[in-house]
């Protein structure tokens, strides 16, 4: 049976309010867990305000590579394969999604059209499939902890580890 010590310090982690550091690369600056920690409604709420932002801004790339592909002509038979705008991402991995993969002739590199672009120092641009790929993983783990599933069992790839259960499970 938990405590009271051990159920105030939980309704008080449910609540702190910490630092969330988005621009740091580091897990425990980023989101610190220690001092003056990050208190899980608090990463929630941030969670889906990330997630809103990522979905407005790849909803602004798509109108963009609508329009773009709205201008183009396609008097060739290779129209298909014409660059028509300056907004690609080059990766030479299939990332799961492979319908969306288009090679460049002769390069040996994956062209895609980038729908997210990030400048944290360094710019980087992303693929559809690069970004489902990551999302997807994100979900599935947070769907296996909602439905008591050990994560580890069903997937693979990076944070496929088991969920560790911190509670013991009562009659």
């Amino acid at each position: 049976m938990a405590t009271a010590i051990n159920i105030i310090s939980t309704i008080h982690n449910l609540n702190a309010t910490g630092t969330i550091t988005p621009t740091s690369s580091l897990l425990n600056t980023a989101i610190v867990n220690t001092g003056t920690p990050v208190g899980l409604y608090q990463l929630i709420n941030q969670m889906i305000s990330d997630l809103s932002s990522l979905k407005s801004t790849i909803k602004a790339r798509e109108k963009v590579l609508i329009s773009a592909l709205a201008t183009e002509t396609t008097t060739t038979s290779t129209a298909d394969h014409t660059p028509i705008a300056n907004l690609e991402s080059v990766n030479n991995q299939t990332r799961g999604k492979t319908g969306a993969l288009l090679v460049d002739a002769g390069s040996g590199t994956s062209t895609k059209p980038s729908i997210l672009s990030t400048n944290g120092g360094t710019a980087r641009e992303y693929s559809e499939d690069a970004v489902f790929e990551l999302l997807q993983r994100l979900s599935h783990e947070i769907m296996c902890l909602r439905n008591g599933q050990n994560v580890s069992q069903a997937a693979t790839g990076p944070g496929d580890t088991a969920i560790p259960v911190s509670i013991k499970a009562t009659d």
